[in-house]
């Protein structure tokens, strides 16, 4: 679904999770650079955890605060990705 997104800028990240996507946004020049990219963690390839390892520009919160809607203070679109699960018997 990110990879949607590559042709946009400024995007912002607020999210519990997150994963190579992100990567793929900040190296196409996405991201809005004036703000942290909020988290609480990630999973996602060796090159994702190479990037974040000291990067000034992710921060990591507890998931209580990046759960709450409160915490955001300018208008918030909503990515949700849905997974489909088929239990066999």
């Amino acid at each position: 679904m990110l990879l949607a997104l590559q042709k946009r800028q400024g995007l912002r990240i607020w999210s519990e999770m997150f994963s190579d996507g992100v990567l793929e946004l900040s190296k196409v020049g996405a991201l809005d650079e004036e703000i942290l990219i909020t988290a609480s963690f990630t999973f996602g390839s060796k090159e994702l955890y190479q990037w974040l390892d000291l990067n000034k520009k992710v921060r990591m919160l507890r998931t209580e605060r990046t759960n709450d809607p409160r915490a955001q203070t300018k208008e918030v679109v909503a990515v949700h990705r849905g997974a489909y699960v088929r239990q066999s018997m």
